[in-house]
């Protein structure tokens, strides 16, 4: 009996932890209301795209539901982002390659030489810049590299090729552009709603932070604290130019969400001033039912410390916790101007990400070399196929720079 006893909590436990990983699977047996729009908006796209493709007798029609595939994203805006710098990166690349292929019709070194100069300085490129921007560079390398040595057999068709290529991508952008903007009718409500609700959210989480912020003496845990808060507001930063691109050009909501984000880092600068002139390992938490940026000005005035002739935290106190107090003001008007498009607003604030000078050059010299590796190795071989060529560049253009 008292096996038995034992034996049925562990059939129990182990019931449990297997459904506990079916679960984890979820995703796949029963999607999202928003994941299975997604997943049929993109199927639609690319059959669409496929069939446009077929219709016009295109000579590689698959390209066309590839460039869906690719550019589609489940947020519009990372989507337009992610389409746009791919149409810039392809017509880029498309004129960088006639333009080889013309200089050096009948020099294949110059040639190679050249080209790898060229998706060399594009990694190199891409490395200092980031989002789809830094996409869009890396597209313009791979494709010179794939149109130039699809054609190197014979060069007067490189314009054909050039465009072929460029048309299979701008019918993919197309398509999915159409049919997400039909599947999403109330986008820039949306929109807007959602990134109200973020930056809520975050000016709430950096306000009830400060004062445990204050009054934390680990330094270890102070360090894992901020670093959680400021690793939600760095993905939030990169997110918001997105949500710009769906709510329209003619906004600026994007540079106000943004000021107000740099100024929660501000906020966060001053709270570690703070902790420095005068912890505060007893103080109370921010009451969760008054306004966050109204109850952390009460906070700190109720913990400054107490005045006295030799005291210097006391009269340092003061100038740190008013511009505090004047900062988390200044956030939370550039929320409220996030509210509405005003009219004449023509407000612009932007950040400047750091720039790697060293991992940048280490990216254009391994790329280049890859590619004149790759054109020895053609030659030596004198194969009558580039492909080597073109699966070297597509490699290292998509793993030399940064995402």
């Amino acid at each position: 009996m008292g096996g038995q006893g034992t034996a049925f909590p562990l059939h129990g436990a182990l019931h449990t932890g297997l459904l506990r990983h079916i679960r984890r699977f979820s995703w796949i047996y029963a999607p999202s209301l928003a994941d299975l729009g997604f997943a049929v908006r993109t199927s639609c796209a690319a059959i669409l795209s496929l069939l446009i493709a077929m219709w016009m007798e295109l000579d590689s029609p698959q390209w066309a539901p590839l460039t869906v595939w690719v550019v589609a994203q489940s947020s519009r805006g990372e989507s337009l982002s992610k389409a746009r710098w791919r149409i810039v990166g392809t017509l880029a690349g498309s004129v960088a390659a006639m333009t080889l292929m013309a200089a050096f019709p009948q020099a294949p070194a110059m040639f190679f030489v050249c080209l790898a100069l060229w998706i060399g300085l594009c990694c190199a490129l891409a490395t200092l810049l980031d989002q789809y921007r830094a996409y869009g560079l890396v597209l313009t390398g791979f494709t010179s590299a794939i149109i130039a040595t699809g054609a190197i057999v014979q060069p007067d068709d490189v314009f054909a090729v050039s465009v072929a290529r460029s048309s299979y991508i701008i019918l993919g952008v197309l398509c999915e552009a159409v049919l997400a903007v039909l599947f999403m009718p109330n986008m820039v409500e949306h929109t807007r709603t959602q990134l109200l609700a973020r930056l809520d959210d975050t000016f709430d989480a950096t306000c009830s932070a400060i004062p445990t912020l204050v009054g934390m003496t680990a330094a270890t845990a102070r360090q894992a604290a901020t670093g959680r808060l400021l690793d939600r507001i760095m993905a939030f930063s990169g997110q918001i130019e997105f949500a710009a691109l769906e709510l329209g050009p003619r906004n600026r909501v994007g540079d106000h969400a943004r000021r107000a984000l740099a100024g929660m880092l501000v906020m966060l600068a001053h709270a570690r001033a703070l902790q420095i002139l005068s912890p505060r390992p007893d103080a109370s938490p921010l009451p969760a039912s008054e306004a966050p940026g109204r109850a952390l000005a009460t906070w700190l005035h109720d913990h400054a410390p107490p005045p006295g002739p030799d005291t210097m935290a006391a009269r340092a106190w003061q100038p740190v916790a008013a511009a505090l107090t004047h900062e988390t003001t200044l956030v939370h008007d550039e929320m409220l101007a996030c509210h509405a498009t005003r009219h004449g607003d023509r407000f612009r604030f932007s950040l400047t990400s750091r720039r790697h000078a060293r991992e940048a050059m280490h990216n254009g010299i391994r790329s280049s070399v890859a590619i004149m590796a790759a054109a020895v190795m053609w030659e030596i071989t004198a194969c009558t196929s580039s492909a080597c060529v073109r699966c070297c560049a597509r490699a290292h253009c998509h793993h030399g720079p940064r995402a």
